[in-house]
């Protein structure tokens, strides 16, 4: 399953995504958030000994069984996210949430005519990692954004597109997700004292879920008491470095 964020992510609404329209999809309430964070390439990921990758794949394997964890991660099959995703083959069922820029992922046109409900089967055998795009939605350079395959193992991924801001600018794909992963930790893993609120601004393209719709949905969760994720503790794991 999968979600567009368009605009600044409101906890309201993502709090009803993963609580009330994925939540039997997703299972299980976590009883913890495993954020694996590190590594985007290949070649950094290679550099981790043969052994302690063994290591790491039974012990967050183990864990993520062990504790009813939900695994945050990049939503691309490369760097620290396709590690994990090899890792977790040993915990089937285990949720695994994908944050990725909209702008980097591959074949994002055909997933966006399949939006509302329909269905797409994605071919990531198909697709040469770190393929270069030649989309019209440039990166942070202004470049052509890098196009990657979708991670397989993630069972729900959170993509983030740029947005022109209220005073003009324009926030791009990058900084958006960014802001989604915090958004996701903050919501399933709030510190002490955070105060969860603030106005919607997130379209959904699946399920479809506009500005005005995506307010509505939020209010509703909130008054049938949906309107917050149950809280957890939260594990961080870097991978390669890149933090």
């Amino acid at each position: 399953m999968w979600c567009r964020f368009t605009g600044s992510v409101d906890p309201r609404t993502l709090s009803w995504l993963l609580q009330s329209e994925w939540a039997e999809s997703l299972s299980y309430e976590p009883g913890a958030l495993i954020s694996v964070v590190g590594a985007s390439t290949k070649a950094e990921i290679a550099k981790i000994p043969a052994h302690d990758e063994l290591e790491i794949s039974r012990g967050l394997s183990r864990a993520a069984r062990a504790s009813n964890a939900w695994i945050l991660m990049g939503g691309t099959h490369t760097g620290a996210a396709r590690l994990v995703g090899r890792m977790m083959t040993d915990a089937p069922g285990v949720p695994c949430l994908g944050v990725a820029p909209w702008s980097h992922v591959d074949q994002r046109a055909e997933l966006a005519s399949s939006a509302d409900s329909g269905v797409y089967t994605y071919t990531t055998g198909q697709h040469v990692d770190y393929q270069q795009g030649g989309g019209d939605e440039p990166g942070e350079d202004g470049a052509a954004a890098i196009r990657r395959p979708l991670e397989p193992r993630v069972t729900h991924f959170l993509l983030a597109d740029r947005y022109r801001e209220a005073g003009g600018d324009t926030r791009s794909a990058e900084s958006n997700a960014h802001e989604l992963r915090r958004a996701v930790e903050n919501v399933l893993a709030p510190p002490a004292s955070a105060a969860r609120g603030g106005a919607v601004a997130a379209t959904s393209s699946n399920p479809a879920l506009g500005g005005g719709e995506a307010e509505a949905a939020a209010a509703a969760a909130a008054a049938a008491g949906r309107g917050s994720a149950a809280s957890c503790p939260m594990v961080l794991v870097v991978m390669g470095g890149g933090v």
